[in-house]
């Protein structure tokens, strides 16, 4: 049976989407044929229907889940047997798994405590009726809206390939022997170890199964230096070999974590003899101490946090060669703070909406009104010098006008009107194309090429009059970064690099195969402007090209291409001018010249860079795990964020906030910050130019800057 499309009928379910896929099962999301909600809805594979044991465990195991009323459980709606094959259908949790969270590095303490206490909960009053989930695994386990966790995949989890759960798999499960909670316990403890670690406890090699059976338990201190040492001994018991020297429950297990974690860390090692020295001297040291440290009085205690080791940026002799190539349209001078607004946009009539900014081009400013319950929605269309009202487009329906992205021709924009619907827009003369997208699809332009995607599952391509030029044949690996040449897809077992604009393949790699004797596990790769870099696991190497797939250059060993971050309300961050790789030695994050293989300009932190989070004319944010002993600027969830600029070696820590770019004018950058402020940095400090409290939505668009229906740079 052919994968099912959207609009399809199956057991009196409407398939919407694809959710994920192995040679066991498919999963869907669906509409439910009495209810108005959603479901997950596995379809398993025909094989699996003249199985009697499976069925008759299937069965069983959703028996016992409907009758499991537990907060953290998804629970099980129905399943049954249609076009002869078994299905089951479960609730649909909207929120992102453990798997893609911990994709960004390792997660705060708290919260790792708070999501495995949950899950311990769960497992264990499962466990008190007989039944086991088998696979728990970050995959499995789902952030609802608040933050708290749900466990999937109970009733199911036993169709799912044992390859695919190796990492978290216990030594009983992997010996086709008997298991109990205290096997759940175990793979629960290997989520534990990635969430506070980045990685499982054996790490992703074709040996894992092995090291998991025979394989001293590693010591997590090790693993990420500065974690208590206390949690030695918690992984110590609950990843023992043999089931019974585990903890007796996994609730027993998730109280020890808990108290672990709120152990103190390592101790710093001893200190060397002190040295006399002389009052000058000694003068000057606590002088310089002094500049690094900052008192804090917060509830009549005092802290002092001191800064180690701050972040250093190298540019080496090949980035003199290169032809920079900035990334956006420039803004006006930020050298001085703005004192006043460049005007405000009102909508005339005594009840008329507050517009809201969604994007803008050189001359013209877009602001949009009417919500989701209103008959109609407007797009606004200002000249972006005087904030006078050039026209008003109106579209039927509600639903909000997204954010509006531009084309290299100027003044042409593209926007999402509705939840399928798209327009492209000549905003000089109010010209209109609307044509049919990928549902809720985000957006990203490269050129005149819009590209459209669901869910980073699959997408199409469409011209400027919203032709359709090509969609993916295979899920998308990840959206395409606006200016990115290239997006790239799977089918399961062959990679494929596309052109953005005519869908040809210019790069394959069948990944199922060997590379040099080793198996590989995964796959690493992120465009920049003019082409894309690739590594492979098991070849340590980075391999670069250009936009029509050839091979430019190889980069020294131990480099891999840092990711983007996923898009948020003020859309993705745009493709780097050049490659970004990190080296975790050293914890250096460079450019690296296309035509040679060198790095251009390197800047060393505290941790590897995990994302990249804008770009815009030559500077370049990536965000990277800290502590407040190790970064100027640490936010309350650990994570810190640096730029530094393509070409030069020019660098500097960013607020506390989490930061969105909004440009700049080719020295100093501007970033929206969460905590209602624009700030200014640069050029080559983490130091704050200025700042200009905000009221609303902040936007960037051709070079201008807006706060709500008002225009600051």
């Amino acid at each position: 049976m052919n994968p099912l499309q959207p609009g399809d009928a199956f057991a009196g379910y409407t398939i919407e989407r694809l959710l994920s896929e192995d040679g066991m099962r498919e999963v869907y999301l669906a509409r439910d044929p009495r209810l108005p909600h959603r479901d997950a809805l596995t379809i398993f594979a025909a094989p699996l229907t003249d199985d009697d044991q499976f069925r008759a465990r299937l069965d069983r195991e959703a028996g016992l889940v409907s009758r499991l009323r537990h907060p953290v459980i998804a629970g099980i709606s129905d399943r049954g047997e249609s076009d002869g094959r078994l299905w089951i259908a479960s609730e649909y949790i909207d929120g992102p798994d453990l798997a893609a969270v911990a994709r960004s590095g390792p997660m705060p303490h708290e919260q790792v405590a708070q999501v495995i206490g949950q899950v311990a909960d769960a497992l264990d009053a499962a466990g008190a009726l007989g039944l086991v989930h088998g696979t728990v695994a970050p995959a499995t386990i789902r952030l609802a809206p608040g933050g708290h966790a749900r466990l999937t995949g109970f009733g199911i989890a036993h169709a799912q390939p044992a390859t695919d759960t190796a990492l978290f798999s216990s030594p009983e499960r992997l010996q086709q022997q008997a298991t109990d909670t205290r096997s759940d316990q175990y793979s629960l403890a290997c989520t534990a170890f990635l969430l506070l670690t980045g990685t499982a406890p054996y790490g992703a090699t074709a040996e894992v199964a092995r090291a998991h059976i025979h394989e001293p338990v590693p010591s997590i201190s090790a693993r990420r230096p500065g974690l208590p040492t206390a949690l030695d001994a918690v992984f110590q018991r609950a990843l023992a070999k043999n089931p019974a020297d585990r903890y007796p429950s996994s609730r027993e297990f998730a109280a020890d974590l808990q108290r672990a974690l709120s152990a103190p860390t390592q101790p710093p090692p001893p200190a060397a003899p002190p040295k006399r020295r002389s009052r000058k001297r000694l003068a000057i040291i606590l002088g310089a101490i002094a500049l690094v440290s900052v008192l804090i009085v917060a509830g009549g205690v005092y802290v002092v946090r001191t800064y180690i080791n701050p972040p250093t940026v190298t540019a080496s002799d090949d980035a003199a060669d290169l032809t920079k190539d900035p990334v956006g349209t420039p803004l006006p001078s930020l050298d001085d703070k703005p004192s006043t607004v460049k005007w405000e946009f009102t909508v005339p009539g005594e009840d008329s909406d507050v517009p809201v900014p969604i994007g803008g081009t050189r001359d013209y400013a877009l602001f949009t009104t009417g919500d989701y319950l209103a008959d109609t929605t407007v797009l606004h269309i200002v000249d972006a010098e005087t904030g006078k009202s050039v026209r008003d487009l109106t579209f039927p329906g509600p639903g909000g006008i997204g954010a509006c992205e531009n084309f290299q021709t100027p003044n042409t924009v593209v926007c999402r009107v509705d939840a399928s619907t798209f327009a492209t827009i000549d905003l000089t003369t109010g010209t209109v194309h609307r044509f049919t997208g990928p549902e809720s699809g985000d957006i990203s332009v490269t050129g005149d090429v819009v590209f459209i995607g669901n869910d980073e599952k699959t997408g199409s391509a469409y011209d400027i009059t919203g032709r359709k030029l090509w969609s993916s044949s295979g899920r998308l690996d990840f959206m395409p970064p606006p200016g990115s040449p290239v997006v790239g897809q799977t089918d399961g077992t062959v990679f494929t690099v596309r052109d953005i604009k005519t869908g040809d393949a210019v790069y394959t790699r069948d990944t199922s195969k060997s590379v040099d004797g080793h198996h590989i596990v995964n796959f690493h790769w992120a465009p920049f402007l003019s082409g894309f870099a690739v590594k492979i696991l098991g070849r340590d190497q980075v391999e670069l090209f250009d936009a029509a797939g050839k091979r430019t250059a190889v980069a020294e060993e131990g480099w891999l291409p840092v990711e983007y971050s996923p898009s948020s309300h003020n859309g993705q961050p745009a493709a780097t001018p050049l490659p970004v790789l990190v080296n975790e030695k050293g914890s250096r994050t460079a450019t690296f010249h296309p035509g040679t293989g060198e790095p251009a300009v390197t800047v060393s932190l505290m941790y590897p860079a995990q994302f990249i989070k804008g770009a815009v004319g030559t500077r370049i944010v990536v965000s990277y795990r800290a502590t407040s002993l190790e970064a100027p600027k640490v936010g309350k969830n650990g994570t810190a964020f640096q730029w530094f600029d393509a070409y030069e070696a020019k660098s500097g820590a960013l607020s506390l906030g989490v930061p969105t770019v909004l440009g700049t004018d080719g020295t100093t950058i501007v970033v929206d910050d969460d905590d209602d402020r624009v700030k200014a940095y640069g050029p080559d400090s983490g130091t704050e130019a200025w700042t200009i409290r905000t009221r609303g939505e902040v936007v960037g668009g051709g070079g201008r800057v807006y706060d709500a229906n008002r225009r600051v740079i």
